[in-house]
């Protein structure tokens, strides 16, 4: 009987050794990014973007001739986007933007996913026509993000109610220059594989094209900060 026991216990063990390591085997390796709202938790392969990006014409926070340039890629409904809003984008621009050292460029990438992100980029770009501040309006819209203004994004921008900016803003966000400068966006990201929000690019500035390092998701301050100052002993 001990016998017998032993063998149905050497048995089971291996039976059970078996399809542990057939699972092992059969499983989908980690990823490191698991949705296009990217927070990634660990540490990732440096890439470099592979194209030069335009910056000609596109929303920049700081001064032009500062020697770094991040460009972001971003969605005004994505929750990383608006964590890097809140919390990192804040103490670069104390750092560095409002220093001159860093110029910030926002490209637009609406996940096609979030109903109301590609019509939040256009009352941002517009907000302008109307005498509004893009920056001001892009901080808006990150904070509202969520809420029952969210129907109508262009809410968001106005400050008030006014009947001639309401038809103006909404003309402008229809307009075929605005919804190709936004889709030009989104090819660019395409061409640089980028498949999630936000990423930023950050290098050396080069004028009116940029190219250089890629971040992926939302990151800490002091990721960008040795970033901006590795670069800094570049120059």
């Amino acid at each position: 009987m001990k016998i017998i026991t032993k063998n149905k216990n050497f048995l089971i063990g291996l039976l059970i050794g078996v399809g542990g390591a057939s699972m092992l085997w059969n499983s989908p390796p980690k990823l490191k990014i698991a949705s296009p709202n990217l927070r990634p938790t660990e540490a990732i392969e440096t890439l470099f973007s592979k194209n030069k990006i335009n910056v000609l014409n596109e929303p920049v926070l700081g001064s032009k001739k500062a020697p770094i340039t991040i460009v972001e890629f971003s969605d005004f409904q994505c929750p990383y986007c608006k964590e890097f809003h809140d919390q990192v984008l804040p103490q670069i621009k104390k750092n560095y933007i409002d220093k001159e050292i860093v110029r910030f460029v926002h490209k637009d990438f609406p996940l096609g996913f979030h109903a109301f992100a590609k019509s939040a980029a256009a009352a941002a770009r517009c907000s302008s026509s109307i005498g509004l501040n893009y920056w001001d309006s892009y901080s808006k819209l990150f904070k509202s993000q969520g809420g029952i203004p969210w129907l109508k994004p262009q809410n968001i921008v106005l400050e008030s109610s006014n009947i001639k900016n309401n038809l103006k803003l909404k003309k402008c966000m229809e307009s075929e220059e605005v919804l190709s400068s936004i889709d030009k966006n989104i090819e660019e990201a395409n061409t640089e594989n980028i498949n999630g929000t936000p990423t930023f690019i950050i290098g050396l500035s080069e004028d009116n094209l940029h190219s250089g390092e890629i971040i992926i998701g939302v990151r800490p301050y002091e990721l960008f900060k040795n970033k901006i100052e590795e670069l800094l002993n570049d120059i």
